[in-house]
């Protein structure tokens, strides 16, 4: 990828070779050049391409990271959008949360085609999810995603979800040319696909991988012997396992292998140095005793870590007893608990203080006394990380229940669903959300649009000083866009900077970190954010964030850090010392410093006039007549 933007002509002309029906020329060259969003009317530039690392300080970023909002109201129509994760690179997400909204063939190409620029043009787009079921169309125009992947060499996480198997294939045809992917995610895998282990074979870089559903081959075990047939299925798993692989860590969903086969993977584990952690998926009672008896003959405890675990009514009294490692339980009322009632099942459940993680789907409606039981656990937990609720309630009922979970102090993802809101509710629900400095991912899947109204327009009105909610999924209808789109913009924001600020503290001295460190130096995602990137246990976070503070505070440090000056403050001899800068005592600077913050300093902008447009300034210049002394 050239720093330059190709030329728009022949850029138009290949992809038009790529999908000939679909994408004619002269209509995209049009698209390009005089694009205007539907809702404010403004475009994008294509004639600059990827600024990235370019003006005066090396760590610069790309003109689009200042224009996100811009190009998020083109990508909408594909439900897509970009977010800004680690300093200066961009991560292309899907909206999962999209509801029957439609647009013209029109947009939807164009909006495709600018997915394709960002991928070959701009290095700086780091992360990619793709999602079949979220974009439409996209198989119509998967040619230009897999060209799109193809040529690429930025990329270093890609997720591939809801994609069909013939769609799957084709993508991974061209996954396999990657070579600087770290993380791999695919819902839906051939394990039988003959590049599958050769990436995994010659791929150095890759550290992830997570493969949700894998589909085995097709070869039925009456062709060949058992024993072949079953290490047919698992070889190139067996190779990810293996003492070559650099795998770090490893998803699966152990549901779709037999017991034998999950044996010989863990057997392959106990081999393997590198590989720390494998994630298993939700996981049922029975299978999860017969996983942790092999983990216990393999010796491969402590790496392997628990999903779900789908409790029932039956199984209630051994979860407090038998299952204290598991802390993430999936409660899912089918109407039959033997002889326990639901009140029952959520009192057991509610005792079981090892919790983590708890996902309640309830078919019944939940009454005033089972809200009380759920209130007075959330009010009390303290261990409680995530909770997950979907089942029907009265407003009078949920009110108390969000009673008790607005004194909680330790919630991190909420998740709710099927609860019909009313303005009393969704007011209290948005202020939670808001005021909470340890909630950084929420999302509501409506069961009406009146519901989603309500919630949306409060959190469009609360997330303003809000910097701990960098995730956001909520079910958005056409007609509600505009508040959907006001809350994002907030959530998008506090990613950025919290992503930019924990990078400042840890290693990244510049200037786009360090304003956003100024502005989210105290929130709580910046202190987990700031671990997570240390990725030691032991490291004393507010220590470091005391230690960036206080440099950020130094004069030289603070001319350094904006550009002000390059390498370090001078002045020149002729200069009076006290009207030097450096003459200042600390108390003065530090009193000086309330008043100027990193964002006052202007950054750097690249130059945007054309050649033609010089050409005749400085014709003008040449010409110009002497003006009358």
């Amino acid at each position: 990828m050239s720093t330059t933007a190709p030329n728009l002509w022949s850029y138009c002309s290949s992809l038009s070779s790529l999908c000939p029906k679909h994408v004619p020329v002269a209509k995209i060259y049009a698209e390009l050049r005089w694009p205007t969003t539907r809702f404010t009317g403004r475009s994008v530039d294509h004639k600059l391409g990827c600024t990235q690392g370019l003006g005066p300080c090396a760590d610069s970023v790309c003109h689009v990271v200042r224009q996100l909002s811009t190009w998020n109201e083109f990508l909408v129509f594909i439900g897509v959008e970009l977010c800004e994760g680690p300093p200066g690179q961009l991560s292309l997400q899907c909206l999962h949360g999209m509801c029957g909204y439609t647009c013209s063939t029109a947009r939807e190409r164009h909006a495709t085609i600018l997915v394709h620029w960002l991928l070959t043009v701009h290095r700086c787009v780091t992360r990619v999810e793709l999602a079949e079921s979220v974009i439409p169309n996209f198989s119509t125009y998967l040619s230009l995603y897999c060209d799109a992947l193809l040529r690429n060499v930025s990329i270093k996480f890609l997720k591939v979800s809801s994609c069909s198997r013939a769609v799957s294939r084709s993508l991974f045809n061209s996954v396999v040319s990657m070579r600087r992917l770290e993380s791999l995610e695919c819902d839906v895998l051939d394990l039988s696909s003959p590049g599958l282990k050769a990436f995994l074979n010659s791929n150095a870089t890759l550290k992830e991988l997570s493969l949700t559903k894998a589909i085995s081959p097709t070869t039925p075990p009456a062709a060949v012997g058992y024993a072949d047939h079953q290490t047919r299925r698992i070889a190139p798993l067996l190779r990810a396992f293996g003492p070559e692989s650099a795998l770090e860590e490893i998803t699966l969903d152990f549901s779709s292998f037999e017991a034998k086969e999950v044996k010989s993977l863990l057997k392959a584990l106990s081999l393997n140095a590198t590989l720390r952690k494998v994630n298993v998926e939700k996981l049922s009672v029975s299978s999860a005793r017969r996983l942790c008896d092999a983990i216990r003959e393999t010796g491969t405890a402590g790496r392997v870590h628990f999903g779900f675990v789908d409790v029932r009514g039956m199984d209630l009294a051994c979860l407090k007893e038998s299952f204290a490692e598991f802390t993430k339980v999936s409660f899912s009322d089918t109407g039959c608990h033997g002889t326990r009632t639901t009140l029952e099942c959520l009192t057991v459940l509610t005792t079981c203080t090892h919790l983590k993680v708890l996902n309640l789907d309830i078919r019944t409606v939940v009454c005033s006394a089972e809200a009380s039981v759920l209130s007075a656990y959330l009010e009390q937990s303290h261990a409680i990380r995530e909770f997950y609720m979907s089942f029907d309630i009265s407003h009078r009922a949920l009110q108390k229940v969000l009673q008790g979970m607005s004194k909680n102090k330790s919630l991190e993802k909420l998740r709710v669903a099927k609860m019909t809101l009313d303005e009393v509710s969704a007011a209290i629900l948005a202020s939670i959300v808001s005021d909470s400095e340890t909630i950084w991912h929420f999302e509501y899947q409506a069961s009406s649009r009146i519901s989603c109204r309500f919630l949306l327009i409060n959190l469009a009105r609360c997330l303003v000083s809000n910097t701990s909610l960098v995730s956001l999924n909520v079910t958005e209808y056409p007609e509600l866009m505009k508040y959907a789109a006001a809350a994002k913009n907030f959530v998008r924001r506090n990613l950025g900077l919290v992503e930019c600020a924990a990078h400042f503290v840890v290693s990244t001295r510049s200037k786009h970190c360090a304003e956003a460190f100024e502005r989210v130096a105290s929130s709580a995602r910046v202190v987990a954010r700031v671990q997570e990137l240390a990725g030691e246990s032991s490291v004393d976070r507010a220590k470091l964030i005391r230690k960036a503070s206080q440099w950020l505070l130094g004069t030289a440090c603070f001319m350094k850090v904006t550009g002000v000056v390059k390498n370090d403050l001078s002045w020149d001899e002729s200069v009076e010392y006290r009207e030097r800068l450096e003459s200042l005592n600390i108390d003065c600077w530090l009193h000086v410093r309330k008043f100027i913050k990193v964002r006052d300093v202007l950054h750097w902008t690249p130059p945007t006039f054309t050649r033609r447009r010089r050409r005749a300034t400085l014709g003008a210049r040449r010409f110009k007549r002497p003006r009358l002394q």
